[in-house]
């Protein structure tokens, strides 16, 4: 399942319940955010699936920036679960290219 959420201030100020049916305690959840990730932690508490740009100062295309930050940054996790995972729920699809996504296929075969 893919969550968009453009205004994380707004989804902490709902109800508990409400956040609670939208991002479940106990399933594994993977931001992809093209911005720090400071905010972030409050839901997620593994930096592992916080894949941000906490950087300052980067520049380039969006396809070199998701090079580096995404897909460079699941790779080097090493794990081919979370990739396999990942490629499953087609959470990386509006954010990576083909090219991309076909090296992250690599990687787990």
């Amino acid at each position: 399942r893919v969550v968009s959420m453009p205004n994380l201030g707004r989804f902490l100020a709902m109800e508990e319940e409400y956040r609670e049916e939208i991002l479940p305690v106990g399933i594994r959840k993977v931001v992809i955010e093209r911005a720090s990730s400071h905010s972030w932690n409050k839901l997620i508490f593994n930096d592992k699936y916080i894949l941000s740009q906490d950087k300052f100062g980067s520049s380039g295309s969006k396809e070199e920036l998701d090079q580096k930050y995404i897909v460079d940054s699941i790779l080097s996790l090493n794990d081919k679960n979370y990739v396999k995972d990942l490629l499953d729920t087609k959470s990386l699809y509006f954010l990576t290219n083909k090219n991309e996504r076909q090296k992250l296929k690599d990687f787990i075969k």
